[in-house]
């Protein structure tokens, strides 16, 4: 296990999510997530600064271990928020889709 899936595990570990609910937050599978904790697969740069802006990480620390790992306790807020927010924002856009379904069954019905 390298230094880099080391620290990937502990961003996740330290928000309190499985590997599925990690992944689902940053828009990955499990096993892709399982794939970055073992060390087979290193994510891309641009993914890891993604990581450390949701999580609220110095992406420093991510890349290559330098600085202390929290940001500031006011950015560790900010990005918890969006993780809640990006929860309702898929329940919003599932219910949006079911009612353009029921719309368009509707307006298939013969008249």
């Amino acid at each position: 296990m390298s230094a880099l899936s080391e620290r990937i595990r502990e961003v996740r570990e330290s928000a309190g999510l499985s590997q599925r609910a990690f992944g689902k937050h940053l828009g990955l599978s499990s096993a892709a997530v399982c794939l970055f904790e073992s060390g087979k697969r290193v994510p891309h740069p641009i993914f890891l600064e993604k990581m450390a802006r949701m999580f609220g990480v110095d992406v420093g620390w991510l890349k290559n271990g330098n600085r202390a790992m929290i940001v500031t306790r006011r950015q560790e807020a900010v990005n918890k928020v969006w993780l809640l927010l990006d929860d309702e924002v898929e329940e919003f856009l599932q219910l949006v889709e079911e009612k353009q379904k029921a719309r368009q069954a509707k307006e298939s019905e013969p008249k």
